[in-house]
């Protein structure tokens, strides 16, 4: 009976010992966490300063840089205006938080300065806002980034038909134009045009001169065929092969996205 009494005064006497010795050890461990959970907030703040005239992330690379070359060599009908439009927003919806969105329109003026409509970093939309964002701030963006889509595809129903389609050498000069800033962790171009180059879519062979090497190395394209309601009978499969080819002897990954061009085959 005395060993089972000492027994629990022992346990008793253990317990409490113990007991003693956790309170400041789980108290220092709280602080901790709480110091920790300060600090990568803190930290995760200072990750996420954007510049104010980019928008772009100041500490951190740009996870995805994406150019839309848009082709304005020839007038284009309002639905094809609405395809570049719809795809334009459906690919900036999908993008990840704060890539850059470079729209840039093209002619027949290989003098004129490339310039682009619009050339920012997006945060994401509203729903996607952390604490430390406020999602109206995020929302406005937005609201730029249509407003500029939407003046541009008005603009593209309004177009006369240029004397010359220079796309290949517009494409050159947009890929090698430091001012663009099309820089990321992944880069992609999306060429919006009917392929119908100057110098070869009156050709039989259907060649176009090489492009400079590695132009488009590591380098996501997708060749978006627009259509030509007067050059339609040149927009051939050969065309589109044509197109390809060029685009991969330029080093680049290549999707092609026309009528009738299997899915398979990009």
């Amino acid at each position: 009976m005395s060993k089972y009494a000492r027994g629990g005064r022992s346990g008793r006497s253990g317990s409490g010992g113990v007991g003693t010795w956790m309170v400041p050890v789980v108290g220092a461990l709280v602080l901790a966490g709480a110091g920790y959970g300060a600090w990568s907030y803190m930290d995760g703040i200072k990750e996420r300063a954007v510049d104010a005239e980019t928008g772009c992330l100041a500490n951190a690379p740009t996870p995805q840089a994406v150019v839309f070359l848009v082709d304005e060599t020839d007038h284009l009908s309002h639905e094809n205006a609405i395809r570049i439009q719809s795809r334009i927003h459906d690919a900036v919806m999908t993008m990840p938080r704060y890539s850059r969105v470079t729209i840039v329109p093209f002619g027949g003026d290989t003098a004129a300065p490339l310039l682009p409509i619009f050339n920012k970093c997006l945060p994401g939309r509203s729903s996607t806002a952390r604490i430390d964002e406020g999602s109206l701030l995020l929302e406005e963006e937005y609201k730029a980034f249509d407003a500029a889509l939407n003046k541009m595809v008005a603009q593209l129903e309004k177009l006369p038909d240029s004397r010359t389609s220079p796309i290949t050498e517009q494409i050159v000069r947009a890929a090698s134009d430091p001012q663009l800033h099309w820089q990321g962790k992944a880069r992609t171009m999306v060429i919006m045009t009917d392929g119908l180059e100057s110098s070869i879519y009156w050709t039989r062979n259907l060649k176009l001169a090489d492009p400079p090497g590695e132009l488009l190395r590591d380098v996501s394209v997708e060749y978006f065929e627009i259509g030509n309601a007067k050059g339609n009978r040149f927009q051939t499969p050969q065309m589109r092969l044509e197109w390809k080819s060029w685009l991969e002897r330029a080093g680049a990954n290549v999707r092609i996205t026309a009528p009738g061009y299997s899915a398979r085959d990009s």
